[in-house]
């Protein structure tokens, strides 16, 4: 597997107010297609190991999609930030 983008973050849950890490990864598996991966997690971690560690211990959540997918998935979250911004 190939990974060719990763970056995480620090976010707060509208529906808890708590802070959540989100970690997001384009990945390249063998013979697949492009995958992006989402992966959240209740807390604030400072590394991926901290990340992982924890997300074995807890329950987390994850969504896998193919470029096509992905590509919907921004694009509806544009048009939801656009919507939200309008006075």
């Amino acid at each position: 597997m190939v990974i060719k983008y990763d970056k995480m973050f620090t976010a707060i849950d509208g529906s808890i107010c708590e802070p959540i890490t989100v970690l997001v990864k384009s990945i390249i598996p063998r013979d697949r297609e492009n995958l992006v991966v989402i992966r959240t997690l209740e807390g604030e971690y400072e590394t991926q190991e901290e990340f992982n560690d924890a997300a074995h211990s807890q329950l987390h959540r994850s969504i896998t999609l193919m470029l096509p997918d992905a590509h919907r998935l921004a694009e509806t979250l544009n048009e939801a930030l656009a919507a939200s911004e309008e006075g």
